[in-house]
């Protein structure tokens, strides 16, 4: 959008600069006017006559290399934001939800679109949650493993303190006056 409003702010004949913005190969070598029209736009660099011809024989060449683009854009988001799929849930897992006062709330079932469960609430109520919104409680068993395993700090026989992730904790310095 800011692309075409600058345009048409900048431009002396607004319709010359959308006919060249339209005539303009993107990434993958072919113009808006190509893709929607089958056939370049007449404008003012000369062309031959027969390019102006209305032809798809393209088409699969423009759908792998957009889809090998799409890729690899996706691929860079999700490097970059360190996105992740979240772990799939299972059947009858106890969990809160994110937008929604529900308060014993459980999954029965994945739902048909995906990424989404059946979730049960109070007084029979069921509705459609995606995964993202769906925190699942962690089970009693869980929160006693996490608590012995990694918050906290493990001991040695020479009295030195190291944190789950090996670094040594050390006391502070304090002004001993």
């Amino acid at each position: 959008m800011q692309t075409i409003k600058g345009l048409l702010h900048k431009a002396a004949d607004p319709y010359l600069a959308l006919l060249a913005y339209r005539s303009t190969p993107l990434q993958h070598g072919w113009s808006p006017a190509e893709l929607s029209m089958g056939r370049n736009f007449r404008s003012r660099i000369p062309v031959r006559p027969e390019v102006l011809c209305p032809e798809w024989s393209y088409l699969k060449q423009f759908r792998e290399a957009d889809a090998h683009i799409k890729k690899r854009q996706k691929e860079d988001f999700d490097r970059r934001h360190r996105a992740r799929n979240l772990p799939p849930l299972q059947p009858e897992t106890y969990a809160w939800l994110k937008y929604d006062s529900l308060t014993d709330t459980r999954v029965s079932v994945p739902a048909a679109a995906p990424r989404s469960y059946i979730v049960e609430g109070e007084g029979g109520r069921t509705i459609r949650q995606n995964r993202r919104d769906i925190i699942a409680v962690p089970s009693e068993d869980e929160a006693a493993q996490r608590e012995r395993d990694g918050h906290v700090p493990a001991a040695r026989d020479d009295g030195a303190v190291f944190t789950r992730y090996g670094r040594q904790v050390k006391a502070p310095d304090r002004l001993n006056l």
